[in-house]
């Protein structure tokens, strides 16, 4: 139990981390329309009054399947865990029942693309996992590009001044984290664009049933 604590509070401090790198990024207001701000804000806020879900994010690995989860109101994700991989429904029979215990509408997987966004190796095993996922769990599993998300998650470690052997530990909910985040940002982008009308910007990822690619 204390092992696990300290680990969380690594993982916390390491999004706390890069929460604060990303907030400190210089804005240029010239540039940003006020109509788009204020847009923004009353998204926020309305999102957060009436929208009461919670996302989960996972990172997908060879050994451990990092778990982030959001806040009610969509808008911040945290790291949960680390789950040591055993076997596929054993594995997904956690999930689905923590999914279910944090009261998650949502469950979101990191796709690992490559470079050029085409789906490798790894990224076909991945979707036989959210195949099996989505079958046991009942629940809408959405896939987003996660490319260098692992990369970003030992970056904040290294700067949160987390050891190497901390690291290990914690690197794949920090990454699920990150992931999430994306997504969650994502959508609160698109909100405001839909009521601006204006389109956001979208990382590439892998289509969704029922939209064009």
């Amino acid at each position: 139990m204390k092992r696990t604590a300290r680990n969380d509070r690594e993982g916390e401090r390491a999004t706390k981390h890069l929460a604060a790198t990303f907030s400190a990024t210089p804005i240029d207001l010239n540039q940003v329309s006020p109509l788009c701000c204020l847009t923004a804000v009353f998204t926020r806020s309305y999102t957060a009054f009436f929208i009461q879900m919670r996302f989960m994010g996972l990172d997908f690995g060879s050994k451990y399947i990092g778990i982030a989860v959001s806040d009610e109101a969509a808008l911040i994700a945290s790291p949960r865990e680390s789950l040591r991989r055993t076997n596929l429904e054993k594995d997904i029979r956690h999930l689905t029942s923590l999914a279910r215990e944090e009261d998650v509408g949502e469950i979101v997987v990191g796709m690992p693309l490559s470079l050029d966004g085409s789906e490798g190796p790894q990224a076909k095993k991945v979707m036989e996992f959210v195949t099996k996922l989505e079958q046991t769990s009942g629940m809408h599993v959405t896939r987003w590009d996660e490319r260098f998300t692992t990369v970003a998650a030992q970056r904040a470690l290294i700067e949160a001044d987390v050891s190497r052997a901390r690291r290990k530990k914690v690197v794949d909910k920090v990454a699920a984290a990150i992931m999430l985040q994306g997504y969650l940002d994502y959508r609160s982008l698109k909100q405001s664009s839909a009521e601006s009308g204006a389109r956001p910007a979208r990382r590439s990822q892998p289509a969704q049933p029922g939209e064009e690619s």
